[in-house]
This record gives C-alpha cells, structure tokens and sequence, in this order.
C-alpha cells in the first residue's frame, strides 16, 4: 500500500537503522540463495567455506533449515546471527544492483559481494563491503575475512562504518517523486 504521508525524514529515519545495525556475531557465514547459474556463489562458498562453516538456507547448497524453523523464514532476522553474508549479484552490469546487498547492510554483517564496482558511489559507501572479484586472486579479500573473523575490535570497526552515505535521502525522494507524478499523470490520462 502506498503512503503518501512518507516523509524525507522517514527516509533518513531507515537509512541510520541501516547504517546502525549490528550483527549478532554468533555464526561465521552465509549464503542464501535458490541458484547459481553464474556459478560465482559456488565459487565463493567453496573458498569462504575454508575460513569457516558458511551456512546455506536457501535451495543452493542447503545445509540450515534455522531460516524456515526459528526466523519464520524472516531472511533479515536470520543474516543477523551472522558476521559476513556472501551475496553477490547474478549479472555483473553498469548500475545492477539488486536487495542482496541491503539485506546484508540491514541484518549488520558484512557483505561478500560480487557485482559492479561503481555502484552508486555517491550513495554506498564501498569500503564498506568486500569485493569477491571473479577470475581474479581474491587472495587479500580471503585475508581479510580472516582477519575480520579472528579479531572482534577489527571486525566492530568495520561493520561501525556508514554503508549508506546521507545523499540517498534525496536521491530516493526524488525517485519518489518521480514516480507519484508519473502514476499521477497516467491516472489523468485515463480518466480523460
């Protein structure tokens, strides 16, 4: 349903929840996912699943029926008991950029993403997440994981980063508006 009384503080009121959120760090890692016709979550799995146990409580790689059994299938909550998230996007193109990467922001761990590396920069702060870069020696993002894994003040400082910087209020208020005038429009053309 739509709500047309939403406000540009509503939208800043959900980006700081984002930006606050914290993982529980309970589990290591996990992937949900129903597929993976690129192969590249697989390709993740494989090498994060080394550093530690990755839970899987999609269809691919199932091996975690927690999502279904004690979060009522409530994909955020879930991802909340969790350091990192691998979550990369099933095509890599200009600007594509799907909820993976905000679920994972949302639930407070750290995304392991795999997607366009210009995305928005403006508005995701890219440090903020770490990059799988496939066909390359992703050596140093492994590393890294590690790291953040073994050491919880090297851990609590990068997920305490902002990853959604304060000009995407604006940025979603203008689509916002965008679309209420577009409906609008379309609405009085048919009523003609």
């Amino acid at each position: 349903m739509l709500n047309l009384n939403y406000t540009k503080n509503d939208i800043k009121k959900v980006i700081d929840n984002i930006n606050n959120a914290k993982s529980k760090k309970n589990k290591f890692a996990s992937l949900v996912a129903s597929h993976d016709a690129p192969k590249i979550r697989t390709e993740i799995f494989n090498k994060i699943n080394k550093i530690g146990e990755v839970k899987c409580a999609g269809k691919l790689l199932h091996n975690d029926d927690t999502l279904k059994n004690e979060f009522n299938n409530n994909k955020i909550e879930y991802l909340r008991d969790f350091k990192f998230n691998i979550c990369p996007e099933n095509t890599i193109s200009d600007g594509y950029i799907t909820e993976k990467l905000f679920d994972s922001f949302k639930a407070g761990c750290i995304p392991i993403y795999s997607g366009d590396e210009n995305i928005e920069l403006d508005l995701i702060n890219k440090n903020a997440l770490l990059f799988y870069r496939r066909g390359e020696d992703n050596s140093e993002l492994l590393k890294e994981v590690e790291r953040l894994n073994k050491d919880d003040k090297s851990f609590d400082a990068f997920q305490n980063q902002v990853k959604i910087n304060d000009s995407m209020v604006d940025y979603l208020w203008e689509r916002r508006e965008k679309i209420l005038n577009r409906l609008e429009e379309l609405i009085n053309e048919r009523l003609k």
